[in-house]
């Protein structure tokens, strides 16, 4: 798998290795992740993910700090790029 290097190039991961990856994941760091993503990265994400209610959970959290956003975005990059099957 090639490195991805920021979190809107999880597009390009292949999304049954992206999956488990991100399962490590709880709901709320998804979704915040997703708060600074792209529509396209946020549909991915509801796509690999049907079980979560994206909506009432950025209801739930509410606001979030640009730099906490970022910081689940490098981690969840960091694990994506660290990821063996």
């Amino acid at each position: 798998m090639k490195e991805i290097r920021n979190f809107e190039q999880i597009k390009n991961v292949e999304q049954m290795v992206l999956k488990s990856a991100l399962s490590l994941f709880p709901a709320s760091e998804l979704v915040k992740a997703g708060m600074g993503a792209s529509p396209e990265v946020n549909r991915l994400l509801r796509k690999l993910f049907p079980g979560i209610d994206f909506e009432a959970e950025c209801r739930r959290i509410s606001a979030v700090r640009i730099e906490e956003v970022e910081r689940i975005q490098a981690e969840i990059v960091r694990t994506v790029n660290n990821w063996h099957d």
